[in-house]
């Protein structure tokens, strides 16, 4: 729980860097996964490897993994722009309800009444959140139309990495083999949207490198650290922390502030996501 908690606090000043990156937004999330990547492996030699009959019979569920995370960070980035940071964070973190949904969908996993009542509740909180901001545009309807739909891939990554946890892999092998992945797709997508690919200034790659190292190398490491011992369902109600985090790093550093229905729907959506996890407990 203590990993998870840091984890999520780290990964909620991952917004604060996309917006001063020099970079475009699906760059930037190519320098979070990539820069890293080195220093992991190392770590990957340090720790005891994952046994060869485990990587070649689940090698795809951790490069699966990484797939969906490359997609989920181009999505919400991509959003982190187009409308208010709060706005993309609490929209990602849907997760939380879209895991369990995701797990009664293709893993046969029951789900009660109440949760789905927690689900409508969670939903209504998001149409306030998003539908009564102060300066609704095309672009920010946007930006949170992608901020909803990072979450659907946000769900498929933590249901792969806690698969992965389950089947043996270690956190560094694990994080490495899907850094790798979405490495593959994120700098191709990044040429394919015509993005400038590399910081400018000195200033520029500190940036990245911030996100890189504190957001993905502790803050993603800790929560996939997490999931070896804690439920997938149950694990996204720590990350709660991160839309909070940046909620409050948006408004000292952004001055982006809510209105109340903003607030309102916010905290109707959070009741919603507590009270899912609550009906999964019993």
């Amino acid at each position: 729980m203590v990993a998870l908690v840091v984890g999520a606090i780290a990964i909620g000043f991952g917004p604060v860097f996309v917006r001063f990156s020099e970079c475009g937004p699906i760059a930037t999330a190519f320098w979070r996964i990539a820069l890293p990547l080195p220093l992991m492996l190392a770590m990957v030699r340090r720790e005891a490897r994952p046994r060869e009959t485990t990587r070649r019979r689940n090698g795809g569920v951790a490069l699966l993994a990484g797939v969906c995370f490359a997609i989920d960070l181009a999505l919400w980035h991509r959003a982190i722009l187009l409308t208010s940071v709060s706005n993309a964070t609490l929209e990602t973190n849907l997760a939380v309800v879209f895991v369990p949904l995701l797990g009664w969908l293709f893993f046969r996993q029951s789900v009660s009444r109440r949760f789905m009542l927690a689900v409508g509740i969670a939903l209504f909180g998001t149409v306030l959140l998003v539908g009564w901001n102060a300066n609704l545009s095309a672009q920010s309807l946007k930006g949170d139309g992608l901020g909803i739909l990072s979450a659907l891939f946000y769900s498929g990554y933590l249901l792969f990495i806690k698969a992965a946890r389950d089947r043996g892999w270690n956190t560094a092998a694990l994080m490495f083999t899907s850094g790798v992945a979405s490495s593959a797709v994120l700098l191709p997508l990044a040429a394919l949207a015509g993005e400038v690919i590399l910081p400018v200034t000195g200033q520029g790659w500190l940036v990245v490198l911030a996100l890189a190292f504190f957001c993905q190398l502790l803050g993603q490491s800790l929560i996939a650290y997490a999931l070896a011992a804690l439920p997938a369902s149950l694990t996204t109600v720590g990350l709660l922390l991160q839309p909070l985090t940046a909620a409050i790093a948006a408004w000292v550093l952004f001055a982006e502030w809510l209105t109340g229905l903003q607030i309102l729907g916010g905290m109707i959506l959070l009741f919603g996501i507590v009270a899912a996890k609550r009906s999964l407990r019993e």
